[in-house]
């Protein structure tokens, strides 16, 4: 049995509007990966309704997510420059993939 198998067995796969995924402490529900979606698929657990909810269950989930960090964006933590300087060196233009930001180690 594998770990996600395991899970829905044991009643942690839970259900919001006909997608699965986890329910966090705070209440925050996080849409299960494909991978996951495929292993329970497979195994009988949920239907292909299921499998279509929770992709764009999680896809919606993954805007909101992206959406607060760009909003939420201040720049590089002391630590991250840090890192950046000791990996790269100094004086080199890093790139937030996310952001577009730029900076300088």
């Amino acid at each position: 049995m594998s770990y996600i198998t395991e899970k829905f067995d044991a009643g942690e796969v839970k259900f919001e509007d006909g997608a699965a995924g986890w329910k966090m402490e705070d209440g925050e529900f996080r849409p299960l990966m494909n991978d996951a979606l495929e292993e329970l698929f497979d195994a009988g657990l949920i239907d292909k309704a299921c499998v279509l909810k929770t992709t764009e269950a999680r896809f919606a989930h993954t805007v909101r997510i992206m959406q607060d960090y760009t909003s939420n964006y201040t720049g590089p933590s002391d630590e991250e420059r840090a890192e950046a300087r000791a990996a790269m060196g100094e004086g080199v233009e890093m790139v937030n993939v996310i952001t577009g930001h730029k900076w300088r180690t």
